[in-house]
């Protein structure tokens, strides 16, 4: 019962974290009218939201750019990062 409890304990400070988080998100958008973040996965008790897979993919074009680096299609490069993300 007690393990059952610290998961739910876990789920819903989780649940709160990414309402609140979220919700500020919102918050700052809304004067533009666009919300463009989204889940694009959910691992194990966590999501991977857009803005993070386009934040990380964005600095990986970057440092490869700087590199001199060849990468794979946008398609190909951000499935790879959503891989590394999860």
């Amino acid at each position: 019962m007690t393990i059952l409890m610290n998961k739910f304990k876990t789920l819903v400070i989780s649940l709160l974290f990414t309402l609140v988080a979220t919700n500020s998100l919102a918050e700052e958008l809304s004067t533009t009218g666009l919300f463009v973040d989204g889940v694009v996965a959910i691992v194990n008790e966590g999501v991977v939201l857009k803005s993070e897979l386009d934040r990380q993919t964005d600095l990986i074009i970057l440092l490869a750019t700087e590199a001199g680096m060849t990468l794979p299609p946008a398609d190909v490069l951000q499935e790879q990062v959503l891989e590394l993300l999860i």
